[in-house]
Order: C-alpha cells, then structure tokens, then sequence
C-alpha cells in the first residue's frame, strides 16, 4: 500500500492542506479511490499533480483594466520663411 496515501498524507507530500486535498479530489484535478470505507490518493496521480503546469491565475483583463500602451506623439517642427 506504499502508493496508496491517505488525505493527511498526501496533504503533508504536497504541501497543503486536507481541505484543500478535498477541494482538488471533488473538482477532479486529483484522483481518489475508495478502499474499505476511507479515501486514498496514489502517490502517482500526486505526482502527476505538482508536476503539472499552473496557470498565473488572476482576473482576466477587461477593457477598463488593460495595461496602457503609451500614445506615439510626433515632433513638431515649425518652419520659418
């Protein structure tokens, strides 16, 4: 049963909390399997999980929040006759 971790310790492997091992089993990101009443989570699966590719996160950027690009301004030149 070394591949097999309870959500204690697989929330100590990865780093965060039991609620949030919770969290990511009901939302689908983690695997877990059901064995003689109590959750598990293969150490595999975990892996599979940290190693993945995290996005930044965040508020996608609307109209009113979009970073400014800086206007071009042309240099006037006067000509005198």
């Amino acid at each position: 049963m070394k591949d097999y971790m309870s959500a204690l310790q697989s929330a100590d492997y990865l780093g965060v909390s039991q609620a949030r091992i919770n969290q990511l089993a009901q939302s689908g990101r983690i695997k877990r399997y059901e064995v003689a009443g109590y959750y598990v989570y293969k150490r595999a699966d975990l892996d599979r999980y940290r190693d993945a590719p995290k996005s930044i996160g965040g508020r996608p950027l609307g109209a009113r929040n979009k970073p400014k690009t800086p206007k071009v301004v042309e240099e006037k030149t006067s000509t005198f006759v």
